[in-house]
């Protein structure tokens, strides 16, 4: 496989709570979330979106949504942001962003790199009862 043969896609999708620098090794800290146990709903959250990408070199469109698990269609939750990919380099794409969640149950949050490939990574909010 030569570069000519990469398709460009994401890789991996991470929501965190939390993103960091870890001061010994500069690499980042992450706090990824699975599930959020809220006082109640709807319940407005802000979460650090992580998307890693693998392309050829050059300049694509990166975007990101979330939906409950029984709806069509995603909410965008920021612009699509264009990203450029290095030659010999993958791309480690952070964006922070607010939403607020109506109901409880399984949301999806979603990346998209526009007419390539998509990602997600699925959250569960529940009530503390």
């Amino acid at each position: 496989m030569n570069g000519q043969d990469l398709k460009p896609r994401i890789y991996s999708l991470l929501v965190c709570s939390q993103v960091g620098r870890d001061e010994l090794t500069g690499g980042w800290q992450l706090n990824p979330i699975t599930h959020l146990a809220v006082g109640r709903i709807p319940v407005g959250l802000e979460v650090v979106l992580v998307a890693n990408v693998m392309a050829p070199p050059g300049t694509y469109q990166l975007a990101f949504g979330v939906r409950h698990i029984n709806d069509f269609g995603a909410t965008l939750l920021a612009k699509p942001a264009q990203v450029e990919i290095q030659p010999e380099k993958n791309l480690e794409f952070m964006a922070r962003v607010a939403v607020t969640l109506s109901k409880g149950g399984l949301y999806l949050f979603e990346a998209n790199l526009v007419n390539y490939d998509s990602a997600v990574s699925p959250i569960r909010i529940s009530t503390r009862d």
